[in-house]
C-alpha cells in the first residue's frame, strides 16, 4: 500500500471513529459519479464514467445478470441513488473496468462497509490488509 493510501485510510478511520461529516476529497485520479447501475457486490456504473468501476480492496461472490445475493443486496442498500467520490487506485483494468476506492459524500468507505458487513471478503493483496481482516 502506498503511503498517501495509508494516510488517506488512517484520516478516514479517525473520522468515522469520531462520527466525523463529510470529509474533504482530494484525490490525484479523482472520480465522481451518481450510481446509475450496480452489477453485483463489487461492480457498478457511474454516470460520469463510460466504463463499469471495480471495488478496490475486496472480493465479492460472482454474480450473474439479475443477481441478488448477499453481497449485491448490502451494496444496493449502501449506494443506490448515491453520489460518490471515488480514486482510480489501479490504472490497470479488471475485465474493461477501472479498479476504484469509493466513498458517499459523507465519508462512509464502501469497502470497508462492505468487508464489515460480512458479506464480502478483503483481497488483501490488494488492500495490504487496509481493512483488518487480513
Amino acid at each position: 500500500m502506498t503511503l498517501r493510501l495509508a494516510l488517506f485510510v488512517l484520516l478516514v478511520s479517525a473520522l468515522s471513529a469520531c462520527g466525523g461529516g463529510g470529509i474533504d476529497f482530494e484525490f490525484e485520479n479523482r472520480i465522481e459519479g451518481r450510481v446509475t447501475q450496480i452489477m453485483d457486490g463489487d461492480t457498478w456504473q457511474l454516470d460520469s464514467e463510460p466504463v463499469r468501476v471495480r471495488a478496490w480492496g475486496y472480493d465479492a461472490p460472482e454474480c450473474v445478470p439479475d443477481c441478488e445475493n448477499d453481497a449485491t443486496k448490502r451494496l444496493r442498500k449502501l449506494i443506490t441513488d448515491q453520489t460518490l467520490v471515488c480514486e482510480w487506485v489501479d490504472k490497470r483494468t479488471s475485465y474493461s473496468r477501472k479498479m476504484v476506492r469509493c466513498f458517499t459524500e459523507n465519508g462512509i468507505d464502501i469497502g470497508r462497509a462492505m468487508v464489515r458487513s460480512g458479506t464480502v471478503r478483503e483481497d488483501c493483496q490488494i488492500s495490504g490488509g487496509a481493512y483488518g481482516t487480513c
